[in-house]
């Protein structure tokens, strides 16, 4: 099972969203505990480190996952239009 970490970014968007929205962007992170790449996770090209994206509704999801250490660092969390 992974640790999930949030940035301070993340953490002040999901403040900033409506309850229904966080339950559903909460409850996909929490998936990531037991896999963190799911089907559907996407590899971000032209990084260093493996960040990958997932998909709930509108929103993105950017994290890197640390498999050694067993840790899933959730970078930034963004509407669509917004998040690259």
């Amino acid at each position: 099972m992974y640790l999930i970490r949030f940035s301070s970014q993340s953490y002040n968007f999901l403040n900033d969203i409506t309850h229904k929205s966080r339950s559903r962007i909460f409850a996909k992170i929490e998936k990531l505990k037991e896999n963190p790449v799911p089907r559907g996770a996407i590899r971000i090209k032209g990084t260093k480190e493996e960040i990958f994206r997932i998909r709930v509704g509108d929103y993105r999801i950017l994290y890197e996952a640390d498999t050694e250490v067993k840790i899933i660092g959730i970078i930034k969390i963004g509407k669509r239009s917004n998040i690259y």
